[in-house]
């Protein structure tokens, strides 16, 4: 994110360990996502938390964000999509706002 007034860079988003896979058979279409490691940090030097969205530490660290979606071939039509299974598991996240910048 930029500030256009003063051409100064605000927050960085880091996404780290990104993996996507598709696959198609007769059956089935398969498509999913993982992230590794997602990060916003704030880039003003005078921040005091310059960490602003993080995965919270954890013991057993897992992936941050993943995605699948599971489409049944078979069953989708010209109208109507089929799909057997959706999911999306987002691990906890450390969210820190300064009051002022």
């Amino acid at each position: 994110l930029i500030d256009s007034q003063r051409a100064a860079e605000l927050l960085n988003l880091s996404l780290v360990e990104i993996d996507v896979k598709h696959a198609v058979t007769r059956t089935k279409t398969r498509f999913g996502v993982v992230v590794g490691w997602i990060q916003l940090d704030h880039q003003d030097n005078r921040s005091r938390e310059p960490v602003v969205l993080a995965p919270t530490p954890a013991e057993h660290v897992q992936p941050t964000l993943q995605f699948l979606a599971l489409k049944d071939n078979l069953r989708t039509k010209t109208n109507i999509v089929s799909y057997e299974y959706v999911g999306v598991a987002l691990q906890e996240m450390d969210f820190t706002v300064e009051e002022s910048w």
